[in-house]
């Protein structure tokens, strides 16, 4: 005879991360070819996080807090019918993934009602309220430019993004970016421009 459940929250908690890993994004693993995953790109941009708060000046920032958005920062994706959506996606895909995602917020907290601190981190995180969020903001977007480079550029060039588009896509996010993440953002934009695999022809005069 099975005992009762000591706590159903858990199951479903990790249910919910299971469901997570199974979600594919664009970006390629190098030297595998197979897709990243949700949760280790979550993974990720944790680390990330942890590292450049502790290199730029952020230290006045919660790194609790940081931590904690950077956990739940696509954690609505495993709830959301949109999955991820690639950020060079048409404006009619994103539109239609920020309106899943704000259905999947209200899902997301009835379902875990009894762990209000995960819930509150992804609604504050999916508002952008603070700082914080908008550190991890910047860090999910350093991820991006960092993973892409170990891996050739293979998800940008794969999914036909050139390098004007590349170009115009990051630096429209200089607007957004934490003013704390701004010389490594620099740093690493100037970097990725030199190796993106579409060169622009500097050979015409």
């Amino acid at each position: 005879m099975s005992m009762e459940h000591p706590d159903p929250v858990t199951a479903e908690l990790q249910t919910l991360v299971s469901n997570f890993a199974a979600i594919d994004r664009n970006h390629r693993t190098p030297e595998t070819g197979r897709h990243e995953n949700d949760a280790e790109h979550t993974y990720s941009v944790a680390m990330l996080a942890w590292y450049f708060y502790e290199q730029s000046e952020a230290t006045n920032l919660d790194l609790g807090r940081i931590h904690r958005y950077a956990l739940v920062h696509d954690l609505l994706e495993a709830i959301s019918e949109a999955g991820d959506v690639n950020s060079f996606a048409s404006p009619d895909e994103r539109a239609a993934k920020e309106v899943a995602e704000d259905a999947a917020l209200v899902e997301f907290a009835e379902q875990f009602q009894q762990f209000p601190g995960m819930v509150e981190a992804a609604q504050r995180y999916h508002a952008q309220v603070d700082e914080e969020a908008v550190f991890v903001w910047t860090v999910d977007k350093l991820q991006a430019l960092i993973h892409d480079d170990r891996a050739d550029w293979i998800a940008h060039e794969s999914y036909g993004v050139g390098y004007e588009r590349f170009l115009e896509k990051y630096e429209g996010y200089r607007d957004r970016i934490s003013p704390y993440l701004e010389s490594i953002y620099e740093s690493w934009l100037e970097y990725s421009k030199t190796v993106f695999w579409d060169q622009p022809d500097t050979t015409q005069a």
